[in-house]
């Protein structure tokens, strides 16, 4: 008999604890609109990623150089930020790597102040992970409520372990494409 009472409360045990893990499951990030768009780093990424919403049908104004005034203007419910530096795209905005995180910095801390939801997008697979990108996803991706990586981007696993430390919902996606897609389907209804 006392094995089968032991069976029953181990049985207990694990539906209570299945429950209290479905209680705290995260919900995924719902994106309310409009949806704004900015570079951490003046990568092309941030265009790209602007087109890739435009031919999968959703509107996002795109501001690489936004300041928090202009950005406030726009008044968008979400931020899509897209973490990649380019040597190339800094020298063109007439900029350099501290004003470029300041920028990033400040639009973070409006956002942030004023709940509008954060998203990090990496597109730039491997060759946007080096020195220069990492000053800039290292200190953006931590502070996003949802991160949406493409696989050739976090082979290393660093934006894994960037949203398993934050409790940020975290998408990794095989195509750069497919981040249209990903963001659709967070669109608050």
């Amino acid at each position: 008999m006392k094995p089968i009472k032991t069976i029953r409360n181990i049985a207990a045990a694990l539906a209570l604890s299945i429950s209290a893990a479905a209680a705290f499951a995260q919900e995924p990030v719902q994106l309310p609109e409009p949806l704004f768009i900015t570079s951490a780093g003046q990568s092309a990424d941030a265009a790209l990623v602007e087109v890739v919403l435009r031919r999968g049908g959703t509107t996002a104004e795109l501001g690489e150089l936004v300041t928090q005034e202009a950005l406030a203007e726009s008044a968008p419910g979400t931020l899509i930020v897209v973490m990649g530096g380019s040597q190339k795209g800094l020298g063109a905005a007439g900029i350099n790597t501290d004003e470029e995180l300041a920028r990033v910095n400040s639009l973070l801390d409006w956002a942030e102040a004023n709940d509008v939801v954060l998203v990090g997008v990496h597109v730039g697979g491997e060759g946007r992970r080096g020195p220069l990108s990492e000053s800039f996803i290292s200190g953006t991706a931590p502070r996003m409520d949802l991160l949406i990586v493409t696989a050739e981007g976090n082979t290393d696993g660093y934006f894994t372990g960037v949203a398993e430390e934050g409790g940020i919902e975290f998408i990794e996606l095989a195509d750069t494409f497919e981040v249209g897609t990903a963001i659709q389907e967070h669109l608050q209804q």
